[in-house]
């Protein structure tokens, strides 16, 4: 041991090799020693014996806990690989290795080699680059060229799984990410493509839905004339003028016969319950005895000849569906090929 003395009270200090702050057990006073070449070529034998020792024991340790390390790795058992990563890093601060393994079960992988098969990017992990810092180069330039592999994996992924447009632009900034590696480049400005033609379908989407929401309520809204054209009829009781009468009922029986165009119109231009084709026929039938009713109660209110409200029903009811079935079957038409015009025309919707 070499020898100091206190500086307070002269007391001798033992000092061992390595020790550069020593606490003087006689006064308690806390004080730095440096020892120089004289002093460590003045240490006995046996201090130098020791120190190596301790040092040999120390590499041991180290060595035993990284191999646990990873045998917990190999097991899958996370948490207790870094809790002995952490036990060499507290002898070896420096070791790259522990990194590694630190890194390893961070994203879960139980072999080193796996760090390539994941799509994960790794790279900006603080492991990831103590690993970098501290591993020998060899295991730079292996956990170089896994990560990035695990990146270019990681791009792929997410132009696969990518749906809108902003999953294409988050895959195209992975790709440049890993530049000049494989395809990435043309893989890059390929997902930058499926970009902006997301964005054209998103927009036209949302002209296609305002469009649909205005058309929809105009639907709604002639699904429900039937009934404002018994109200209409409901005014031939106060009026003692058949002329006007006859004029209710042109009216109408023209305004049943264009709603049941439009319905045909509407329900192919932006397939209005198009999941249940059963509905569509539903408002036409109802549009058509609703009308064929006003009709009857009309006829009845003029009081001309024979007046069977029952006969004056069906013949108008009959009437009225062959001009439907040629009113619907126009409508029909014009709307089917106002929907292949939009199906031809996908990135300029014309309303």
């Amino acid at each position: 041991m070499a020898i100091f003395k206190c500086k307070m009270c002269d007391a001798v200090l033992n000092v061992r090799e390595g020790v550069s702050i020593y606490e003087c057990e006689y006064c308690g006073t806390k004080q730095t020693v440096t020892l120089d070449s004289g002093d460590i070529a003045a240490m006995s034998g046996s201090d130098r014996k020791e120190n190596a020792h301790n040092k040999e024991k120390d590499s041991a340790s180290v060595e035993s806990f990284l191999k646990r390390a990873f045998m917990f790795l190999e097991d899958e058992q996370w948490e207790q690989a870094k809790q002995y990563c952490e036990k060499v890093l507290d002898r070896d601060p420096e070791n790259g290795r522990a990194y590694l393994g630190k890194l390893m079960a961070d994203v879960q992988v139980r072999r080193e080699a796996d760090l390539a098969e994941i799509s994960v990017d790794y790279r900006p992990y603080n492991n990831f680059e103590k690993a970098i810092r501290f591993g020998d180069p060899q295991l730079v330039s292996n956990l170089k060229a896994y990560a990035i592999e695990a990146a270019y994996n990681l791009a792929v992924r997410l132009m696969d799984s990518a749906r809108l447009a902003n999953d294409y632009r988050q895959a195209a900034d992975q790709f440049r990410s890993v530049a000049g590696y494989k395809d990435a480049d043309e893989l890059a400005w390929k997902c930058k493509e499926l970009e902006k033609e997301k964005k054209i379908e998103a927009e036209n989407d949302q002209l296609r839905k305002m469009s649909e929401n205005k058309y929809t309520s105009i639907y709604e809204f002639i699904l429900t004339m039937p009934i404002y054209c018994f109200l209409l009829a409901l005014v031939s009781f106060f009026s003692n003028s058949n002329i006007v009468n006859y004029f209710i009922i042109a009216i109408i029986s023209v305004i049943d016969i264009l709603c049941i165009s439009c319905n045909s119109y509407l329900y192919n231009f932006i397939g209005i319950d198009k999941q249940r084709p059963s509905v569509r026929y539903i408002p036409v039938i109802m549009d058509n005895c609703i009308t064929s009713g006003s009709i009857a109660l009309i006829v009845s209110v003029m009081k001309l000849g024979r007046n069977d409200w029952a006969d004056i029903f069906w013949k108008a009811f009959i009437i009225l569906s062959i001009c439907s079935l040629i009113g619907g079957f126009i409508g029909d038409r014009l709307g089917k090929r106002k929907a292949e015009g939009k199906s031809k025309n996908k990135r300029q919707f014309k309303l």
